[in-house]
């Protein structure tokens, strides 16, 4: 079988006498040589090609003149095979990218989610209120759920540019599927859903979150591909990995997996551009429409938990997605979500802390209508002169960011002098080890931005009991 080699194409071992661009077999690369090799020997000065194949190798070929005693003898054709330099280079640039979005994404989190807080808390204190006009109520939801969804892209991605330790949650997987239906569906009516889910419980071992935030992708994708309604198939099944797929990700074979397949009737996915679909930022919807980083998130989630991905597609026909997890047979449940509803409420003092006022002012709301006094401060300088002028706070209710002096700083300082404070710290983009670590070390309850009100005033009444 001929094997090309930097621009030359050998079928069999060189012959002693035959000209070498006799192995050239595309005419006008021939001619292209000639006159490089012309060129080197009138001028002496060594030229470099480059090559990219059809197989995916990268060949790099230098042409240098042959130099001895002085005299200019022939041509050196020094050819390297740098596929895999060349492949390194990409994984080295992939990851100096995601560093890059990484540090961008941390940079406006703070921010996004601060916004977001505020306007998803001041909606939930409206939902909360009786005697609302349906319409109103209908409109509030609306700005909510518009809200969550902007959240979903700030999470999105800050999960694919950072380098963290998913909670290892056991999760049933019809129970994660079954959620994720009935979010994606409810403004997908006109789509028919088959499921097909096994009789026995199946568990997987995943962060919860990141278990819906993966097949509520793969679910809003497969509606978004079927806009004039449809079926969508969606199973799971408990099989052994062929040896191919255990090689793949270096497993035994016949390791026992969970395979769930989400398959549509959409448009199908050209082939040209289906290695393509995991890549961030790739998206073939319309501007506006799309982000493209929720396949790449799903991925990244999926390789994380030690499992793979698998794509089938035909245009005109759908796509199906095959995502393989290992079993786990643990029966530990996931922690519960908590209720929404009517908020905790108590009593006491509560100093409130953060450097915009939009979510300054909206927390002094919320926690007033739970029963709270409370005070605020627009800085960690002006929390310090507040606790020394009053002495009698329950509870310090903080921002993270905030500039020369973060969250976790104000607490240590504060309660070096008032142990017996109690202290929440609200962050958006915390790591887990950090999160261990600030729990440990300030004894501090973590709130994740944007936080719901119910979650945040149960917490603060369970803080002000203790």
């Amino acid at each position: 079988m001929p094997r090309s080699h930097g621009g030359i194409t050998l079928d069999a071992p060189p012959t002693s006498g035959k000209c070498f661009l006799d192995y050239v077999k595309d005419k006008e690369q021939r001619s292209k040589l000639r006159a490089i090799f012309e060129e080197v020997l009138d001028s002496g000065t060594p030229q470099e090609l480059r090559y990219d194949t059809k197989d995916k190798h990268h060949w790099v070929v230098r042409i240098a003149p042959w130099i001895q005693e002085g005299r200019n003898e022939g041509i050196i054709y020094l050819v390297n095979d740098e596929t895999r330099y060349q492949e390194l280079q990409k994984q080295l640039y992939q990851s100096q990218k995601m560093e890059t979005i990484g540090a961008l994404a941390a940079g406006v989190a703070h921010d996004f989610n601060n916004l977001l807080q505020a306007i998803r808390g001041n909606t939930g204190l409206l939902l909360n209120q009786s005697q609302l006009d349906s319409s109103v109520v209908d409109r509030l939801r609306s700005i909510d759920q518009a809200a969550d969804r902007a959240a979903q892209i700030t999470s999105q991605l800050l999960s694919f540019s950072r380098s963290s330790d998913d909670k290892d949650t056991v999760l049933e997987i019809s129970e994660v599927l079954v959620e994720s239906l009935e979010l994606a569906h409810r403004k997908n009516s006109n789509i028919d859903i088959r499921r097909g889910f096994p009789a026995e419980k199946v568990h997987i071992g995943m962060d919860g979150t990141h278990a819906q935030q993966v097949f509520l992708n793969l679910f809003v994708n497969a509606f978004d591909s079927m806009p004039e309604g449809g079926t969508l198939t969606v199973s799971a099944s408990i099989i052994n990995l062929s040896p191919a797929q255990a090689a793949r990700i270096k497993a035994g074979e016949n390791t026992p997996f969970v395979r769930t397949t989400v398959a549509d009737q959409g448009e199908g996915i050209p082939k040209q551009i289906i290695e393509k679909i995991f890549q961030p930022f790739f998206t073939t919807k319309e501007s506006g429409k799309g982000t493209g980083i929720g396949l790449s998130v799903v991925q990244n989630v999926i390789n994380h938990a030690g499992g793979f991905i698998e794509v089938e597609s035909e245009l005109g026909r759908g796509t199906t997605f095959h995502i393989f997890l290992p079993l786990r047979t643990s029966k530990r449940k996931r922690p519960a979500k908590a209720e929404s509803g009517s908020i905790s409420t108590g009593t006491g003092t509560v100093l409130v802390v953060d450097d915009l006022e939009l979510v300054l002012d909206f927390t002094k709301s919320f926690l007033e209508s739970a029963g709270y006094e409370v005070l605020t401060a627009n800085s960690p300088e002006r929390a310090l002169e507040i606790v020394e002028e009053t002495p009698d706070i329950n509870l310090l209710f903080t921002d993270y960011n905030m500039g020369k002096m973060n969250g976790l700083q104000l607490i240590n300082h504060i309660s070096q002098e008032h142990p017996k404070m109690k202290y929440i710290l609200a962050s958006g983009f915390l790591e887990d080890d950090e999160r261990e670590a600030i729990e440990a070390e300030s004894g501090a309850k973590i709130l994740n931005k944007p936080f719901n009100i119910s979650e945040a005033a149960e917490v603060v009444a369970d803080l002000m009991k203790q």
